[in-house]
């Protein structure tokens, strides 16, 4: 399972089923969303 599964899980199970994320996973997001970013948007050369 990966960060991103989490995210789309939580997303289709609040459409398709209803069920409201609990306190744990909105904190997980707002966690895994920001670190991703600044994974994807980090122009610094890699340090060795």
């Amino acid at each position: 399972m990966t960060y991103l599964s989490v995210i789309f899980s939580a997303l289709l199970g609040w459409l398709a089923l209803g069920e409201v994320p609990t306190m744990r996973v909105l904190i997980g997001v707002m966690l895994i969303i920001p670190g991703g970013l600044i994974i994807v948007f980090d122009k610094e050369e890699p340090r060795i």
